[in-house]
């Protein structure tokens, strides 16, 4: 997975591309390296007593394993500013993501996880703040809800496309543009794309989940960035990593 990671930076590093956040959990299997100030650093990974967080490593690849087993939320965040300031008024987003069931299997509830770039005067992203974002704070935002098939996987799927579905290490993606114009990118599929003002498109692997989702959070730039799990999302183990944030696109 990481030698992916390296490609995709070779491949952009050509390109109109302004990477100002990234982690590939390859340097340590020690969390409390991934926790701090460091502009690839994030300020909380949450660690509660019913979701546990830490680094796993499979096939000598390093990852992020929340194990939610009761009510507790789990959150990835960062409060410090991002690099970029007024220029990230285009968000080019890309992790990878796995869900497993847990170890005690239910059938689960249909709750929304959800990934919220934002800024302006507000604690939403801080430590300790398990609630959303607000929408005065708000840059743009995506769900994540998951599901039980009939032989007991658990998959997941971007909130309002339930027909796509997901299981095993995924690849999404996430394009929103706020820069007063249309905007072209390189699409993950490879072919070329066009983005509204104010939408934003959300990928899984090469296939197109929402082609242009409306933006109508308070903020036109962002400079921090949050994926919250609530307390009462369905338990299971969520696995995350080679996460990249950008504030342009490739392009051709």
């Amino acid at each position: 997975m990481k030698k992916t990671f390296m490609f995709i930076a070779l491949l952009y590093s050509g390109y109109s591309y302004g990477q100002i956040f990234s982690q590939d959990f390859a340097a340590s299997t020690s969390k409390k390296n991934y926790i701090g100030n460091g502009a690839s650093q994030f300020d909380w990974i949450t660690d509660f007593r019913n979701s546990r967080s830490t680094i796993e490593t499979e096939n000598g690849n390093n990852f992020l394993r929340f194990d939610k087993v009761g009510s507790s939320s789990v959150i990835l965040s960062k409060d410090r500013a991002l690099s970029g300031g007024a220029a990230n008024n285009l968000a080019y987003v890309q992790f990878k993501l796995r869900v497993l069931a847990p170890d005690v299997v239910e059938t689960p509830e249909n709750k929304l996880a959800t990934f919220y770039l934002g800024g302006g005067n507000t604690d939403a992203f801080e430590a300790n703040n398990t609630a959303g974002v607000p929408n005065d704070n708000l840059f743009s935002a995506f769900g994540i809800r998951v599901l039980k098939d009939d032989k007991g996987a658990y998959k997941f799927y971007i909130s309002s496309v339930e027909k796509n579905t997901y299981s095993g290490w995924q690849t999404i993606t996430c394009i929103a543009n706020r820069t007063g114009s249309p905007l072209t990118y390189k699409a993950p599929n490879g072919t070329n794309h066009t983005l509204q003002n104010n939408k934003q498109a959300v990928w899984v692997g090469d296939v197109l989940q929402i082609g242009a989702g409306s933006l109508n959070g308070g903020q036109v730039t962002f400079e921090k960035f949050k994926l919250r799990f609530s307390a009462d999302y369905p338990n299971l183990k969520i696995d995350i990593d080679d996460l990249i944030i950008d504030n342009s696109v490739p392009v051709k």
